[in-house]
């Protein structure tokens, strides 16, 4: 009964409609319920609650993507009637964006691990990203979240290509010493 009530506060109802099918779907891996979780569990001959803490992990953006229907209902594709073409479009690109910088964050990984304060920056640019902001400057802001966390990932990769760049040094004169 949870869609009717959604509906009754202004969501639309497909949005209220996906939000309640995408928890009934992330249940399916989630402590306590977690059947698949259990099921998978004899096949990898680990404890079910480790798999599915795992899986819940894994699996963040099952629980983000049904707030971001609700809020941003213009990634359904046309159900939310005052999103033009354009709108959904652009909406849809930065709810990709988003998705992509909050898996990294989580995962705790870009080329390298990632230190906490990395973590918690890309995690807040994420939620501004994916955050559909209704003004002018909305857009604006959702470009500059994107430019930073770009900065981000530009640095960590300048990072990572600077020691694979020491190692590779260090190998060839090894082999010339030899």
């Amino acid at each position: 009964m949870i869609a009717p009530a959604m509906i009754d506060l202004g969501v639309t109802p497909m949005a209220a409609h996906m939000f309640v099918l995408f928890f009934a779907t992330v249940s399916n891996f989630t402590p306590p319920i977690a059947l698949a979780c259990f099921a998978a569990a004899p096949i990898a001959r680990d404890n079910p609650h480790k798999i599915g803490f795992a899986a819940t992990k894994l699996g963040i953006m099952g629980y983000v993507l049904p707030f971001i229907f609700v809020y941003n209902s213009a990634i359904l594709l046309g159900t939310s009637p005052e999103a033009g073409m354009m709108d959904v479009v652009i909406s849809i690109l930065y709810v990709i964006i988003g998705i992509n910088i909050l898996s990294v964050a989580v995962a705790a990984y870009l080329f390298k691990d990632l230190s906490w304060m990395k973590r918690a920056i890309l995690t807040i640019l994420s939620a501004v990203i994916m955050v559909s902001i209704n003004s002018e400057a909305g857009w604006l802001i959702n470009t500059v979240a994107c430019i930073l966390a770009l900065a981000v990932f530009m640095q960590e990769w300048l990072a990572k290509r600077k020691v694979s760049d020491r190692d590779t040094e260090s190998q060839k004169q090894a082999y010339d010493i030899g």
